[in-house]
């Protein structure tokens, strides 16, 4: 052997700066969390600072901090409940000196208990899960969240679960306040996939530990590829403790299935209720960088939108299924709907640059 072969050659001026190590996220709670780190060899002279965010966009040098710390250490505060955050670290050793963001590190906000609570899984990434919703058992990958054609219910995402021979989707909902209440329900809207007749199984387990503790609170089965079905479910008999509903799928592959448009709140709904349940305006997606879309807009007479410390920054007046919202800040919001019939919803949105 008398050759050798050189590729990707990188030539770079020597850093005077270098980055910190080892980021680990510590301490979780539903609005904050500890950050902790190493420091380099040599050890920056002004510190460090950390910038976040909800989405997997990395800083660059001039990318503004969303804090500082003179230790290798520190506590975030402020953040939003049953969130996905994406932090970076760089040293500080001069005010124009700084080093390279370290690789990004996730880390997701516990959940707040909800009373009354509602997923169209629309700001989900696809092939994952909304916050605190949990695959179980030894399948993971068969309960998951997909972007789907066809007939929809709120575009473009729903909730896919499917059986291959011994393998079984399950998968576990965010705690529920009052689920042992008897004074609960749920709603949803489901698809068959690709063949009619495939079954859900809605009920909980009494050891979160052990699928086979499942017991069967009410069976859904999607009957049509193409017509969605309205389904509900006054829930009854939840032993006290239990805080998490679990969806488990029954059938073959070919039997998978579609769930959108998930709503569960206290009080078993009288007819009239439950269908106003159903049709809630869907507002997505959810982060939003530019707009954001009403599901159906012309039962909307005007959107108000408000800012986190409650002013008034927006209105629309009889609004197009497509809110242009580019001009906001970055934060969050409450987007209030104005219905035709005097009622009023409100969603709370986040606006990412």
């Amino acid at each position: 052997m008398n050759q050798i072969y050189i590729d990707d050659i990188n030539i770079a001026v020597t850093p005077t700066c270098f980055e910190p190590s080892n980021v680990v996220v510590s301490a979780i709670t539903t609005s904050g969390a500890d950050v902790a780190w190493t420091a380099p060899s040599l050890v920056p002279g002004s510190g460090y600072e950390y910038y976040y965010s909800t989405t997997n966009t990395a800083p660059t040098a001039a990318t503004s901090a969303s804090g500082s710390s003179t230790t290798t250490s520190a506590q975030l505060s402020g953040l939003l409940p049953g969130t996905i955050y994406y932090l970076w670290i760089r040293s500080v050793c001069g005010a124009s000196d700084k080093s390279v963001w370290t690789p990004v590190q996730v880390f997701t906000t516990n959940c707040v208990p909800a009373q009354t609570y509602s997923q169209n899984f629309d700001s989900t990434t696809v092939d994952s899960l909304p916050p605190c919703w949990t695959s179980i058992g030894s399948n993971l990958g068969y309960a998951k969240v997909i972007a789907y054609t066809g007939t929809v219910a709120s575009a473009p995402n729903a909730l896919y679960l499917y059986t291959s021979g011994s393998s079984i989707g399950m998968v576990s909902t965010p705690d529920l306040v009052g689920l042992d209440s008897n004074n609960a329900m749920i709603s949803f809207k489901g698809r068959a996939n690709s063949t009619a007749n495939g079954t859900v199984q809605i009920g909980y387990l009494t050891d979160p530990a052990n699928t086979s503790s499942f017991v069967v609170l009410g069976t859904y089965t999607a009957t049509s590829t193409t017509a969605l079905n309205d389904y509900s479910l006054n829930i009854t008999g939840v032993p006290a403790g239990v805080t998490k509903l679990v969806f488990k799928h029954t059938g073959s592959s070919a039997y998978s299935l579609l769930i959108d448009d998930f709503v569960y709140q206290l009080g078993n709904l009288s007819t009239s209720e439950v269908a106003a349940a159903k049709n809630e305006i869907k507002v997505y997606p959810n982060p939003f960088s530019d707009v954001l879309n009403i599901s159906d807009a012309s039962k909307v007479k005007s959107v108000s939108v408000v800012d986190a410390a409650g002013r008034l920054v927006k209105t629309i007046e009889n609004p197009s299924a497509v809110l242009q919202l580019r001009d906001l800040k970055e934060g969050m919001y409450l987007v209030v709907l104005n219905m035709n019939d005097g009622t009023k919803q409100t969603v709370k949105a986040i606006k990412n640059n």
